[in-house]
């Protein structure tokens, strides 16, 4: 196995997960959890193959106001939004997931994907006052779903996000409350990397640990799309469906045009073919 100098990845090969070989390291399993979930079950997933890109600076929301296809300029800071990074012609670079905490803007993008997506979003700060940085290490990304999700956070939140994109922020990080799948509840909680060693060891005595593709099968049942650079090689109709989908049913209208008035914004998957 290739060499493990993450911290987070290294306290989880200790506690029994099975890492891919390849980059960006994924969650393959547990070697004490082998069994599949249960349409029931509650489970964690570590998802360290999602990275996080931080907007920081006074003009961080104008400047991915101009880049994303959603309203960032009146992001707040108790909710999250799916929007999605396009090239000049409209084809979907990324789809990502954006929220507010404090003045900065976080980014939750594939690790695949975040380096391009990230370089490219720098190419047009110009002398804009924002500054862009790869924060992924210093946060570990938990996925939680299931019924027993609520009481396993209850010690580090007070107070769960109520409804789906809502969102929540304490001292042991950032909570997101997610469309469910199949009924479960699902929460997305960037922890920094010290709570989510503490918290590990009492999450897994109730949410039995699963492999990331877990998680991702969930996303597909709540109807989630995740833009990585697998399926960019190869276009097929249903992800541009589903993208269509996320478009008419998260995308705001509040974004204003050229002419000032509210209007949609719209974005079709080309995938790169060339």
């Amino acid at each position: 196995m290739n060499e493990i100098n993450n911290r987070w990845l290294s306290f989880l090969a200790q506690h029994g997960a099975q890492l891919s070989e390849t980059e960006p390291r994924d969650i393959l399993g547990f070697q004490e959890a082998s069994l599949p979930v249960s349409e029931n079950d509650s489970f964690i997933c570590a998802l360290p193959a999602l990275g996080l890109t931080q907007a920081s600076g006074e003009e961080a929301a104008h400047f991915l106001h101009s880049q994303l296809t959603n309203d960032v300029e009146h992001l707040g800071t108790e909710e999250a939004r799916l929007a999605g990074y396009c090239s000049p012609k409209g084809r979907l670079l990324a789809s990502l997931l954006m929220w507010r905490t404090g003045d900065d803007i976080f980014l939750k993008i594939p690790r695949d994907i975040q380096p391009a997506v990230q370089k490219r979003l720098q190419m047009f700060v110009l002398r804009a006052k924002v500054k862009l940085a790869d924060v992924s290490d210093q946060f570990a990304t938990l996925g939680l779903a299931g019924p027993a999700a609520d009481a396993a956070l209850g010690p580090w939140f007070a107070n769960l996000p109520a409804s789906a994109h809502a969102k929540t922020d304490a001292d042991a990080g950032t909570l997101i409350r997610l469309p469910a799948a199949d009924d479960k509840p699902r929460y997305l909680w960037i922890a920094p990397i010290d709570v989510a060693e503490q918290a590990w060891p009492e999450l897994v005595k109730t949410l039995t640990p699963r492999a990331a593709g877990a998680w991702r099968l969930d996303d597909i049942r709540a109807g989630v799309p995740l833009i990585t650079q697998a399926p960019r090689a190869k276009v097929t109709k249903s992800i541009e469906q589903l993208v269509a989908q996320l478009d008419q049913q998260t995308i705001t209208d509040t974004k204003p045009g050229d002419d000032g008035k509210p209007r949609k914004r719209l974005f079709s998957f080309l995938g790169s073919g060339k």
